[in-house]
């Protein structure tokens, strides 16, 4: 959760976000973002790209959108007594053009001890992945 937010805060701060319903974000995350299709992204991007190219192409037009940017945060958790933390997490963003083609990639990982993940690490990651993103490509994304 942490790295969630700290992700879409800064995406918030290059471009216009949509909020999707929570019922679309849990079926785009449910499709997206499982262990075999972030696998899949990781190894072999040509297949990774037909899994979530429909998704965003159905997402730009039922948006009106030119471009969709589509992050995912996957987390390794610890539980205890006392809760859970984000003891390692994976990001990916991933830009499509509104007729479903991967304009851009890219991903991150950040390990952590004692607490997990803490807010500043979280910033830190979402700052240097969303800068990466072409500024060419950011000011063509509603």
């Amino acid at each position: 959760e942490v790295v969630y937010d700290a992700v879409s805060r800064e995406i918030a701060s290059r471009t216009k976000i949509i909020d999707l319903p929570a019922d679309e974000r849990v079926q785009l995350c449910g499709e997206l973002a499982t262990d075999a299709a972030v696998s899949t992204w990781s190894s072999d991007w040509d297949l990774g790209r037909t899994i979530a190219s429909p998704m965003a192409q159905a997402l730009a037009k039922s948006k009106g959108a030119g471009s969709v940017l589509v992050p995912v945060v996957r987390t390794t958790d610890e539980c205890g007594d006392t809760g859970c933390v984000e003891k390692s997490v994976d990001v990916g963003l991933f830009l499509f053009s509104a007729d479903g083609v991967l304009l851009w990639k890219g991903a991150a990982h950040e390990g952590a001890t004692g607490d997990g993940v803490s807010n500043a690490t979280a910033a830190q990651l979402a700052k240097g992945l969303v800068a990466e993103i072409p500024a060419d490509l950011t000011t063509r994304t509603p």
